[in-house]
């Protein structure tokens, strides 16, 4: 089996489900809500087995973490709290997703930051992805000369490329089944409320995406009023040190006002022109 019959149609290398789901959302539920922003995996590719395994899991990630950590954040708002309160999702299912998610952390930490067995911490994380293989999968995976490393036949690569695949799918079903539950249910305007406020949470807490979002603004700015960019780094950085603590508590009053996707990049921008903050 290739690897496009694997998983190109899965959503860890295709954003088509992800934009399905939007869309539904957007027509029949809240234009405002969304269930991820900008996803945008990497891309498929004929290489080795193991890399395209590495690769869906990182995408995996950026999904449920880059893209929609509000879904998981593990607070009262997050969104498989609220659809597991008002019977959306069972808590079977919801534990499910949960599981999932973190077992993709944990995978993804382990690819793309430095393990080292001189930390029993690294050591302990590296077990769960011998747990994985052993106890999901059924592998019998043997340990490579270097430190943290795991030698499997191409097709166990692919084996466990097919699990990731199929359980991202999975949860992402399970998922787009309570959200369309949300149309027939009576307290519809609480479960939205709650989901945006769970959004909300989730820019407030995001120091990268505010930064990132008032870094694109001074640009902007600079170039409209003729100007160089200058030293942008420090203008950013010195203007969110003065006054994010003030503006950044505004994001749920601000997407209460629109009536298009609160996207992260559009409600930062919304703020920021409000607060109409000074570019050097």
């Amino acid at each position: 089996m290739t690897m496009t019959n694997i998983c190109a149609g899965s959503v860890a290398f295709n954003t088509e489900p992800i934009s399905k789901i939007n869309e539904f959302i957007n027509k029949n539920i809240d234009p405002r809500l969304f269930i991820a922003a900008y996803y945008a995996p990497k891309h498929l590719s004929d290489s080795a087995p193991e890399y395209v395994f590495w690769c869906a899991v990182t995408n995996v990630y950026g999904l449920f973490r880059d893209c929609a950590h509000f879904i998981d954040r593990g607070d009262h708002y997050s969104l498989l709290q609220v659809m597991s309160r008002d019977g959306l999702i069972s808590e079977a299912d919801l534990t499910r997703i949960a599981r999932h998610i973190s077992l993709i952390c944990d995978l993804r930490s382990i690819f793309c930051h430095n393990i080292s067995d001189q930390f029993s911490a690294d050591n302990y994380q590296f077990q769960k992805f011998i747990s994985f293989l052993q106890n999901d999968l059924g592998l019998a995976p043997a340990p490579k000369d270097l430190p943290y490393r795991i030698d499997l036949e191409e097709k166990d690569w692919r084996t466990a490329l097919s699990y990731i695949c199929a359980k991202t799918d999975s949860c992402l079903s399970l998922l787009e089944k309570g959200i369309v539950q949300i149309c027939t249910k009576p307290n519809r305007t609480d479960i939205i409320d709650n989901w945006l406020t769970g959004i909300a949470l989730w820019y407030e807490n995001h120091g990268s995406l505010i930064y990132r979002t008032a870094h694109d603004y001074y640009s902007f700015k600079g170039l409209r009023n003729g100007r160089r960019a200058g030293n942008r780094k420090k203008c950013v950085t010195t203007w969110l040190k003065n006054y994010q603590s003030v503006w950044r508590k505004q994001y749920l009053s601000e997407m209460k006002l629109m009536n298009e996707p609160a996207l992260p990049l559009e409600t930062t921008w919304r703020i920021l022109q409000k607060a109409n903050p000074v570019v050097y």
